[in-house]
């Protein structure tokens, strides 16, 4: 699982339950037994604020991108012997908003366990995509664009916010959205939107989120032909957004709410 820092230097993740239930989560659906969730919880929480420490001391505050990686041996039966690895790399500034996107690849057989296969499959697609383009779109079986490769994916149509819920990784930015929405009475229909609706202009705008994104607007989506780069010939859709849009609500009020979802791991703090 890949989590963020909020702020400086407090070491407060961002909706830090959820990453580590997704470690246990997917550690137990992973291997051939079950390992103990306080134990995982408690070893990766640490690892995370010991790791977190020493970053600081080393680079100086800013906020981090954290990537926790837990192994295991299959032939060890003991449910206590587990590895948790993280790495700390600065996060990367967000790009303007809004980006543009293109659609590209199959939904994930299994997008709800993150492991490490998905990052080389990807990869084939990230060598095809455009330098102006900040995500890549997967597209199900029945046209649905599901999610991102590294983010989920929302459209607005007919005021209402589309987004898929079955078949795709939930992501903890994706649950402050939809907690948003819950709060603001903003119309949620928890489906993918479909690529054909989006080809006959009924979509007002889309969006992805991830934990390095936050919530980001899409300018423009692209349809480029099946493993080629994309040209000036291709399908491609534009949106505009006028302050005090929908989508535009959204990033501002994302952006403000990360810190009250966010827990220290530093200690006591």
């Amino acid at each position: 699982t890949t989590a963020r820092t909020v702020g400086i230097s407090g070491g407060k993740v961002f909706d830090l339950d959820s990453h580590l239930n997704r470690t246990i989560d997917n550690l137990n659906a992973m291997a051939s037994r079950h390992f103990n969730r306080e134990s995982v919880v408690e070893t990766t929480r640490r690892a995370m604020g010991d790791g977190l420490s020493k970053y600081y001391e080393k680079f100086g505050p800013g906020e981090v991108k954290l990537t926790v990686l837990a192994t295991w041996q299959e032939n060890d039966n003991n449910d206590d012997h587990f590895n948790v690895a993280c790495h700390f790399a600065p996060m990367p500034r967000a790009p303007d908003s809004p980006v543009d996107v293109e659609v590209r690849g199959r939904a994930r057989e299994n997008a709800l366990i993150k492991d490490s296969e998905w990052v080389k499959e990807r990869r084939r697609f990230e060598a095809l995509v455009s330098p102006t383009a900040n995500e890549f779109l997967l597209q199900s079986s029945d046209g649905g664009l599901t999610e991102g490769s590294q983010s989920n994916f929302y459209a607005l149509v007919d005021g209402k916010l589309f987004t898929a819920e079955k078949g795709v990784l939930l992501g903890t930015v994706r649950r402050l959205v939809l907690d948003v929405c819950e709060r603001e009475g903003i119309p949620v229909v928890l489906e993918a939107p479909s690529l054909e609706s989006l080809l006959k202009g009924e979509w007002e705008g889309a969006a992805v989120s991830s934990t390095s994104r936050l919530f980001l607007p899409v300018k423009r989506i692209v349809v480029p032909k099946e493993n080629q780069v994309a040209s000036e010939l291709d399908p491609s859709i534009e949106f505009e957004y006028q302050p005090g849009s929908l989508m535009a609500f959204l990033h501002d009020r994302v952006e403000q709410e990360v810190d009250a979802w966010s827990t220290s791991v530093l200690g006591n703090k």
